[in-house]
């Protein structure tokens, strides 16, 4: 698969704070006499407002804050912060690769915003140091991987779709036929038109059966990370060569069907990832009616790609043409699944952006 690159540079819901405050937030979620040293803001994330806290005579800490109060925000991105550190309970069961959450704050007292603290995991982001680590160490990094995310597959849910507080689904069907509508709405009072939509809405309500086939009758919901790329993983260098320290953000996280995630349609991940993950969910190990979930999900990417484009001005033309590409194939996968065609669609591969 193939990246089309886009222009977040302009912050939009970052908003960055004063010492003062970030000292007195310290203070409410570890303690009267804690004294910050430093603060540094961190990453390049467009949604939170993220810092690493040194402290004196005590660990750092990251500090996260959501975005400003009466920003714009998406319907599927309410209350990211509070799913995030909601389901993060199940995913400590991964163990230290995981942060501890150290104190959450919806009441919006010191800030009109919620914020939480972490505790800060040592290591570098994994994209940031590739040219540094050998091959064979790359190799057993994604064996290391595919091990971790299908061990988090397996986290079981007792809903489908977003953790508490967004709204339980009770099956796969019922949440993405409402996350599709919403983006649709939202797409709608951006005033972007999109070719085709009405059509996939009324095809996914037609085909429901075939978006709860991801989970075999009475299977319980997975949990799915939603942004497992190399950026939200923490790498570091042990005694024995590199390791993953630390998977993050998992504040786009749900319930569902794990060949959901992004990585699996929008990547092409080393043999040796899917050797530890244990079976390979690249398309071309699909059968038809797995593809056409495949591409649904992908479909829903691109929606989403156009409203990124409406926040921060860059030309999402190419995810008119993803949508396009992604929904063309759905009629062709059907006849497929019920024996019809003997070979899958021939479509130009689609490209997916960064």
């Amino acid at each position: 698969m193939h990246f089309v690159a886009v222009d977040r540079r302009t912050p939009v819901l970052r908003q960055e704070v004063e010492p003062a405050l970030l000292q007195a937030l310290c203070r409410e979620a570890l303690g009267q006499p804690v004294e910050l040293s430093c603060a540094a803001l961190m990453g390049s994330g467009h949604f939170n407002t993220s810092y690493r806290l040194d402290l004196t005579g005590r660990p750092p800490v990251v500090l996260r804050l959501g975005p400003p109060e009466g920003a714009r925000l998406w319907r599927h991105e309410r209350a990211l912060l509070q799913r995030e550190c909601s389901v993060l309970p199940l995913l400590r069961t991964l163990g230290e690769v995981i942060p501890a959450l150290l104190h959450l704050d919806t009441g919006r007292r010191q800030v009109p915003r919620d914020w939480a603290v972490f505790e800060c995991r040592p290591g570098e982001v994994w994209e940031s140091v590739l040219p540094r680590i050998p091959a064979t160490d790359q190799q057993r990094l994604w064996r290391q991987y595919g091990e971790l995310v299908a061990r988090l597959h397996a986290l079981r849910g007792d809903r489908c779709g977003f953790p508490a507080p967004a709204s339980a689904h009770g099956s796969v069907s019922s949440w993405f036929i409402a996350l599709v509508d919403g983006l649709a709405t939202d797409l709608a009072e951006q005033g972007v038109a999109v070719p085709g939509l009405d059509d996939f809405q009324a095809r996914l309500r037609r085909e429901r059966g075939r978006l709860d086939a991801a989970l075999r009758p009475g299977e319980a919901p997975r949990l799915v990370h939603g942004d497992l790329w190399t950026r939200n993983v923490l790498v570091r260098q042990g005694p024995d060569g590199w390791v993953i320290s630390a998977l993050l953000d998992a504040e786009r996280a749900f319930f569902g069907d794990p060949s959901a995630e992004w990585i699996f349609g929008f990547l092409d991940l080393p043999t040796a990832f899917w050797a530890g993950y244990g079976r390979c969910l690249a398309d071309a190990a699909l059968p038809a009616d797995a593809l056409w979930r495949r591409r649904a999900y992908q479909a829903r990417g691109a929606l989403q790609m156009m409203l990124e484009g409406c926040r921060f001005g860059f030309d999402a033309g190419f995810a008119h043409q993803q949508f396009a590409c992604f929904t063309a194939e759905l009629p062709a996968l059907e006849a497929l699944a019920a024996g019809a065609l003997s070979d899958t669609p021939d479509l130009p591969a689609p490209k997916v952006p960064a």
